[in-house]
């Protein structure tokens, strides 16, 4: 059985370590692809893919974190 972003993003917020392995797990590969796609270097690629979920955990208890589809948020910061 697959978790919801919601129940995902719910554990998250009390910093579980397998719920953000599990996060990291189902979404560093499309980001990282999707950097390296945009700036076809992969050590820059791999570098922001950090950034990007560094950023996840920097934002999870405040009203900036993703509320309930974790993909599109993470994407619209690699993006930006």
């Amino acid at each position: 059985m697959t978790t919801s972003d919601r129940e995902l993003l719910q554990q998250a917020r009390e910093y579980d370590a397998q719920t953000l392995a599990e996060i990291y797990d189902r979404y560093a590969e499309p980001i990282y692809r999707y950097l390296y796609r945009y700036l076809g270097d992969a050590a820059q690629a791999e570098d922001l893919t950090s950034e990007v979920f560094l950023r996840l955990l920097s934002v999870l208890n405040t009203p900036r974190a993703p509320r309930g589809q974790i993909q599109g948020w993470l994407y619209r910061v690699a993006h930006n």
